[in-house]
């Protein structure tokens, strides 16, 4: 899986010059969990304000195509940077 974070309303052909951050896994984990994004999410749902969070789901490493760990904690508030964890 590749996920690219690019600014809203860039132009496709932009995004390559335009993304902030692009990463990828390796490890092919959607075959482990249904093969597909849709299949991920009814076993693991996202679900707001439901407490303490001590099964997040599956964990799964990232290779920075485009920035790194620090770029990406930059984007987060203080109150989460200082936490020394970061979830993607």
């Amino acid at each position: 899986m590749s996920v690219w974070h690019v600014p809203n309303n860039s132009p496709l052909e932009h995004w390559n010059l335009a993304s902030i951050l692009r990463y990828h896994t390796e490890r092919r984990f959607l075959t482990l969990h249904g093969g597909n994004l849709h299949q991920l999410f009814k076993t693991h749902p996202v679900r707001y304000n439901v407490g303490s969070c001590s099964n997040r789901g599956p964990s799964i490493p990232v290779v920075y195509d485009h920035g790194d760990t620090e770029t990406t904690r930059q984007l987060y508030g203080p109150n989460s940077r200082s936490t020394g964890l970061l979830f993607i």
